[in-house]
């Protein structure tokens, strides 16, 4: 049988309303009390479905904590900018992981768990935020369609420095015109993403033109 992982919140982090950390209590206005396990990947944020038993969510739990152990057992990079060597081993392993993990659960348990996931991509400059690909499944196709999804925003970004920075430090890297030019391709690539995950095109840019906006006034201090 597969090791259990440990539950237990990390030093500094908060373990929520739930007691736990990676478990989220939902309480909804009829008082039943709702629960969903969620942890990060890499660039990656894994989550289950709602479920009222609190043992299911921790054992839905402890399920993402080993997709996220055997990712990090298997040393590849999880940076949020990668070569292309690099985005397909992150690729394979993330995969791999998900898929046996899945196996072991059962169609009943899959169908139970509903396990999706989504990533982001940095873009603090432009927005003060990182940019998000829609949910997807974690089934054999929806794996491939949010990767795939996450590497088209990570390669239209990778002309910008994929260090920390803020919104001084990065002009230590790149020319104001550069940086404008790379988020015009970086948020057309955003939008296209949604589109191609079948969402309103019109929507998603409406969002950035919000953010954008709202984000305005720091960029006019530098």
């Amino acid at each position: 049988p597969a090791a259990r992982s440990s539950t237990k919140a990390r030093p500094g982090r908060q373990p929520g309303r739930s007691g736990v950390s990676g478990l989220h209590l939902h309480r909804r206005k009829v008082g039943k009390s709702f629960y969903r396990a969620s942890v990060v990947v890499g660039p990656f944020r894994l989550s289950t479905g709602f479920t009222t038993k609190l043992d299911k969510a921790r054992d839905f739990l402890e399920v993402l904590l080993r997709i996220r152990s055997k990712v990090s057992d298997a040393k590849v990079c999880l940076a949020s900018s990668l070569a292309s060597k690099e985005l397909e081993q992150l690729k394979v392993c993330f995969k791999t992981a998900v898929k046996e993990e899945m196996a072991q659960l059962g169609a009943a348990g899959r169908r139970e768990m509903q396990l999706n996931f989504y990533a982001k991509v940095p873009a603090n400059y432009w927005i003060g935020k990182a940019l998000s690909t829609p949910h997807f499944s974690a089934t054999d196709g929806g794996l491939e369609q949010g990767f795939e999804a996450w590497k088209s925003l990570t390669l239209a970004r990778a002309a910008i420095f994929p260090g920390r920075t803020n919104r001084y430090t990065i002009l230590q890297h790149h020319q104001p015109e550069d940086l404008e030019a790379a988020w015009g391709r970086l948020r057309q690539k955003h939008i296209d993403v949604w589109r191609a995950a079948g969402r309103c095109p019109t929507e998603a840019a409406a969002r950035l033109a919000a953010l954008e906006a709202k984000h305005h006034p720091y960029q006019e201090r530098m």
